[in-house]
């Protein structure tokens, strides 16, 4: 299928007809790398899931883990051409190379290898929404960029790289017509052959694909020498709708300066938008230098929806009144819209209040929808920006138990429809992937709000599962479903663990060969609440017997996202820095992408002060200096965050629990 993308072959592959073949690549568990026609992946990788074999056994999630592995070696394969047999001129087109391989990573693992499982979709949630909020601060960088030194080199292998070009790419796609991969121009790499082509060379392509005279370099570069992206305001008169735009920053009050980009903060946007009378996407295009776009339609409509689908790179914000018609879609015919504009209005609506240009009040009461909602998607965006909120207001006040009866009603519902359902599950055709996911989500968040009916079934089974502790007849048990399996065994932990508990599952994880699951029994020995024991677990990890180099690191992460385990490891990581960074050196990007991950729930200005001091104590940031600037600035914003929103909501939240 790549071949028949890319419209070329390399010089390995022999053919005799006019159809193009993938080249013959030998696949092998080594340490990672990538050649013309070898391509080597880390130990441990399932190598029964790479070859579609059955399952290697229940005690994996067989799901997850074959999804993971079929999108890394789809992600690999395209270097073959984007890397290998055509390579950037210079670190500046970095994205030439891993934006398209991210791109049709996501786009075959759809069309050829899981077919049916929404990865596209998919691919909003953990991808474009992630790259949107790291694009949204002010330490956001341009895609293209000057590369002086290797600190900078490693640096740029960020989100901005690889996940919002993705999403431009994916936004040009659907706004150059005709669809450029249908273009058998697209991509045909032939005339590159072991050349070093720029950035100028691709947007010749989309030129010629385009039968709309785009001025296609003009409007990329836009999106890729400044950094950012816009908010598009739109204002409703009569049957016309006035369209503004300004740049989108997460902290309302930065000293933004439009000149510090040649184009001033201002993007060609593909506007598209439908309607109750109008369901395929119109577009119309929003030039940069434009004061406004006034879009006028020929007769009234009951409502408009703009960005169809989240195709753009962008967000919109309406009118109060536009967003209260738009709430109502959603709380009395929510399927109205797809489930990507269902996600696409509450992503808008949850970054836009976060930001104080929308009121927390609309959007909470927006969120009373979920408990009808049954796709996937729109549940992974609702319980993503919840239990952020949750994180910030979950402070040891009455606010946090308020949101959590609040976040317990809303899931309430769906919990109970779907259960934990543990049955043995050994062929996706058994269970559609919207159904597996759904599941998934679900269960995490009622766990994460401490559902009551959900945690004990997660004890339940938990401690059958590892101690053996009930009988048979004490408990309908049934053998873990690997598609939840890695749920119970966290929360389990993290809600009922003591010492014995974890003791059980640390031989197990000792004993443990198969890289996959040693990683799921990590997680797990993180989540325990004793402090003293996650004290004693870091030094233990320290040992590479126990924990290897390159997965050190994953440990102190998920230590850090178990709320009694963040203060442990940010006070070891601020002692220890000379000791990680004489393993992993400064310019590991992995290292410097340490610290915004562990710090990124910080939300006082003690928290930001022990910052300041750690990077003044040891300024020398190498490849982490982006983050540096990046973790500070989304703990400032956590602060101004609460003082603007944290009490407001809270006193909401307890009248919620009230008025019920």
């Amino acid at each position: 299928m790549y071949a028949s993308i890319t419209t070329t072959t390399t010089p390995t592959t022999t053919t005799t007809t006019t159809q193009q073949q993938i080249p013959r690549i030998c696949i092998q568990m080594y340490p990672h790398l990538q050649e013309m026609t070898s391509m080597t992946f880390e130990q441990g990788m399932p190598i029964s899931d790479i070859l579609n074999l059955p399952l290697n056994r229940y005690f994996g999630d067989w799901f997850d883990t074959k999804m993971k592995d079929d999108c890394t070696i789809n992600h690999k394969l395209p270097h073959v051409w984007y890397g290998n047999l055509v390579t950037m001129s210079w670190w500046d087109d970095l994205w030439l190379s891993k934006g398209f391989a991210f791109f049709l990573k996501h786009k075959v693992t759809e069309d050829a290898i899981l077919p049916g499982c929404q990865v596209t979709d998919l691919f909003l949630v953990e991808q474009m929404h992630s790259a949107l909020a790291t694009d949204a601060e002010l330490s956001s960088h341009p895609i293209v960029q000057t590369v002086k030194n290797i600190d900078k080199v490693t640096a740029i292998f960020d989100e901005i790289s690889y996940k919002k070009m993705f999403s431009l790419i994916r936004m040009m796609e659907n706004s150059i017509k005709p669809t450029i991969f249908e273009n058998e121009n697209y991509l045909d790499l032939k005339k590159l052959m072991y050349q070093n082509p720029e950035a100028a060379y691709l947007f010749k392509i989309l030129q010629e694909c385009s039968l709309d005279n785009l001025n296609v370099t003009a409007i990329t570069d836009t999106w890729t020498r400044q950094k950012g992206f816009p908010v598009v305001n739109v204002k409703k008169s009569g049957n016309k709708y006035i369209l503004t735009q300004k740049r989108f920053l997460n902290d309302p009050d930065a000293d933004c300066d439009p000149s510090e980009s040649e184009y001033r903060y201002r993007w060609t946007i593909p506007i598209t938008y439908i309607t109750n009378k109008i369901s395929t996407p119109t577009l119309v295009w929003f030039d940069k230098d434009a004061k406004d776009l006034v879009i006028e339609l020929d007769d009234p409509v009951e409502w408009i929806k703009f960005n169809a689908h989240e195709v753009g790179y962008y967000r919109v914000n309406y009118e109060e009144k536009e967003w209260n018609t738009l709430y109502n879609i959603l709380r009395c015919q929510h399927e109205t819209l797809s489930a990507l504009d269902r996600a696409h209005l509450l992503e808008d609506a949850f970054s836009l209040a976060y930001t104080g240009q929308l009121d927390y009040i609309l959007v909470m009461n927006m969120m009373k929808y979920l408990k009808r909602e049954k796709h996937p998607i729109p549940w992974c965006v609702a319980s993503s920006k919840l239990m952020y909120i949750y994180t910030l207001l979950n402070d040891g006040r009455i606010f946090s138990k308020a949101f959590r009866r609040y976040a317990g009603d809303l899931v309430d519902n769906t919990y109970r429809e779907i259960g934990w359902e543990l049955k043995e599950v050994t062929d996706t055709k058994s269970k559609s992937y919207a159904d597996i996911r759904l599941q998934k989500t679900i269960l995490e968040f009622a766990l994460a709000v401490e559902h009551i009916d959900c945690c004990i079934a997660t004890e339940r089974i938990f401690i059958k599962y590892f101690c053996g502790a009930f009988e048979q007849d004490q408990i309908e048990y049934v053998p873990a479903n690997p598609y939840v399996r890695d749920l119970f065994c966290y929360y389990g932990m993290h809600y009922f663990g003591d010492l014995s508990v974890w003791e059980v599952v640390f031989k197990q994880f000792i004993a443990e060969n198969d890289r996959m699951e040693k990683l799921m029994l990590m997680r797990t020995l993180t989540a325990i609440k004793d402090t003293s024991i996650l004290e004693q677990f870091i030094v233990t990890a320290t040992d590479e017997k126990y924990v290897g180099a390159q997965d050190f690191l994953s440990c102190l992460i998920a230590m850090s996202e178990n709320p009694v385990g963040t203060p442990v490891v940010w006070e070891w990581v601020r002692s220890n820095w000379e000791f990680l960074v004489d393993r992993y050196t400064l310019t590991d990007r992995h290292l410097g992408s340490l610290i915004p991950s562990i710090t990124k729930t910080f939300a006082t200005q003690t928290s930001l002060d022990e910052m300041e001091c750690f990077f003044a104590k040891y300024p020398d940031a190498g490849a982490g200096a982006m983050h540096r600037a990046k973790a500070l600035e989304t703990v400032s914003n956590n602060i101004k965050w609460r003082a603007r929103s944290c009490d407001k909501l809270g006193m909401w939240l307890l009248r919620y629990r009230i008025e019920k």
